[in-house]
């Protein structure tokens, strides 16, 4: 385990005091002297708390001080609900990125994608065909990191997430729910739309909806995992690499055995900041040393 002072709570959650709210769940930041055309999206997994967020904000104010942040967060009704309200709930933060990309005092904007377990994933993905509509080509990004995703979206996998981001108190009856309302969205798989997940997985590495900053080639992809996930296969997410790869994404892994679903930057708080800074620092050139 890395032995890195991290910052209190009361620290931590002090940092949203900063962000403005687009909507409920989402929200921005801007820095003092912000570098025109940075910007970083973090994508939370489904039903985080804000104390949990509060880290990965707390090291992009550390690697990254004059990009601005874009949060969505991710709460459990709005995946189980229909395409219509996730696409509602993702508007603003597509309104951003498009203003922001347009404001860009820069050919080459410098911008990251940070997804979080399955639950970000799905958020990003509807974001991605909402730009793709809008700006009628690919998003360019400097970088993505898929950080405990993305699962295979089985059922079991789907409904575990489901209970697992309500607080205990709530998981009981969370999973009797979670049966009722996900019951009628695998009947319409079975009838031949497509799985959400495998949506996800797919559009993730199409080039239609993402390309690398230079315009040309697909942006660098940095997967953190850990074999100890019970929620997130590792092997499912060593597949996706391995299709990236395939795909001629420039890729590289982070695998650790011992943590659990979204705990990296908990438990291996130095290697997993020294990755992101690794990837940040370099999304604009074509070396990339972990």
């Amino acid at each position: 385990m890395d032995k890195t002072k991290t910052p209190t709570q009361p620290e931590l959650t002090d940092l949203f005091s900063e962000f403005k709210r687009l909507s409920p769940h989402i929200s921005h930041f801007t820095p003092v002297n912000p570098t025109p055309g940075e910007l970083v999206v973090l994508c939370s997994w489904t039903g985080a708390r804000r104390r949990h967020i509060a880290r990965y904000i707390s090291l992009y104010r550390t690697i990254a001080p004059s990009a601005r942040l874009l949060l969505i967060e991710t709460p459990a009704i709005v995946l189980v609900s229909s395409y219509a309200r996730q696409r509602a709930h993702s508007r603003p933060a597509v309104d951003y990125i498009l203003k922001f990309y347009e404001a860009a005092d820069t050919q080459r904007p410098r911008m990251m994608l940070h997804l979080l377990s399955g639950g970000g994933c799905l958020t990003a993905t509807q974001i991605l065909l909402a730009l793709r509509r809008e700006m009628g080509e690919p998003w360019p990004l400097a970088g993505m990191v898929l950080d405990s995703a993305p699962d295979s979206g089985t059922y079991r996998q789907t409904h575990s997430a489901v209970v697992l981001s309500l607080p205990p108190s709530q998981q009981r009856i969370g999973a009797i729910m979670g049966h009722i309302v996900l019951g009628p969205i695998w009947a319409r798989y079975a009838l031949g739309q497509e799985n959400s997940q495998v949506e996800m997985r797919r559009v993730l590495l199409d080039g239609k909806y993402v390309r690398g900053a230079d315009g040309q080639s697909y942006p660098k992809l940095l997967y953190v995992y850990s074999k100890d996930d019970k929620m997130t296969l590792w092997t499912d997410v060593e597949a996706h690499a391995r299709r990236a790869r395939e795909l001629g994404w420039r890729v590289k892994e982070v695998v650790f055995e011992d943590t659990a679903h979204c705990n990296h930057v908990v438990s291996h708080p130095e290697t997993y900041s020294m990755a992101i800074q690794a990837l940040w620092n370099t999304g604009l050139r074509g070396d990339w040393q972990l």
